[in-house]
């Protein structure tokens, strides 16, 4: 049996450049990636009931909370996240979007808009 690799993707310098930006940023995430769920961390509602977002929350055994969210459907909507309980995180950190900025949490909420399949990943602090 042969396989055959299909590598052209790496060959088209943008695309290559652009593997190599989420390669790194999934390598940076690896301990929040097998660090276990957290359980009842939030709850999130959205200004389109039609566009939920599925969301996990990963805590590190060096006490970060990451949090990671996605539209589950094709269309946008802003989502609202409330963190459970007595949360001490005032910062939501979006992760790979450094013209965002960060965003602040109030009373225990924060907000963001999400398009179409839109990807959100927050470090907690």
């Amino acid at each position: 049996m042969c396989i055959q690799v299909d590598d052209e993707l790496l060959e088209d310098s943008e695309m290559s450049a652009a593997v190599k930006t989420i390669n790194q940023e999934v390598a940076s995430l690896t301990a929040a990636l097998q660090s276990p769920d957290v359980t009842d961390f939030a709850t999130c509602d959205t200004s389109n009931p039609a566009v939920p977002i599925s969301f996990a929350a990963k805590k590190t055994a060096d006490g970060l909370t990451y949090l990671f969210a996605a539209a589950a459907r094709n269309g946008t909507t802003t989502a609202t996240f409330t963190l459970a309980g007595e949360q001490p995180a005032t910062i939501a950190e979006p992760i790979g979007e450094p013209d965002k900025g960060n965003l602040t949490i109030t009373n225990g909420k924060f907000q963001d808009k999400f398009s179409c399949f839109g990807v959100h990943l927050y470090r907690l602090y």
